[in-house]
């Protein structure tokens, strides 16, 4: 992943998209679909390269296409697997990470992930809106949930 001075870049475009903005060290990563090996490691690859380039980042994953159907529950387990293994790599280079949801179901998989299965690595705040229309309007938050990584 190489970076570019000030400029937005997409970095890879699966079914998922991740672009970097430089000039705020964010990755946005729009997930559309988390189904297969390939969907599920462009949320990991990212976090990955960036602990291995020592690079301090933020991340806002956007699942506004995001459907039931396009999210395996394997998913979840690996993920929470995965955020274990993160956990022993310090220093800790994620400063933040906010999520855009749209519905129980995602909603209620972050909660069980980050409640019972990992703690998240960073701070993560849960955007929980109303509808997907008009979705980043601060009048149509329906609530907003925050986690925090345990020692």
């Amino acid at each position: 992943m190489e970076k570019q001075n000030n400029k937005q870049q997409e970095l890879y475009n699966n079914v998922n998209i991740v672009t970097f903005r430089p000039h705020e060290n964010v990755y946005h990563i729009l997930l559309n679909d988390i189904t297969n090996e390939k969907n599920y490691s462009d949320l990991t690859n990212v976090i990955e390269n960036c602990y291995d380039n020592k690079q301090f980042f933020k991340l806002v994953i956007e699942t506004k296409n995001l459907e039931r159907k396009k999210i395996h529950m394997t998913y979840l387990y690996k993920l929470s697997t995965f955020l274990k293994k993160m956990k022993k790599r310090n220093p800790v280079y994620l400063l933040k990470s906010t999520i855009h949801v749209y519905d129980d179901f995602t909603n209620n998989l972050l909660y069980t992930l980050f409640t019972f299965l990992s703690s998240p690595l960073a701070h993560v705040e849960i955007v929980y809106y109303n509808s997907r229309t008009n979705s980043h309007n601060l009048n149509n938050i329906k609530k907003i949930n925050n986690y925090y990584p345990h020692k």
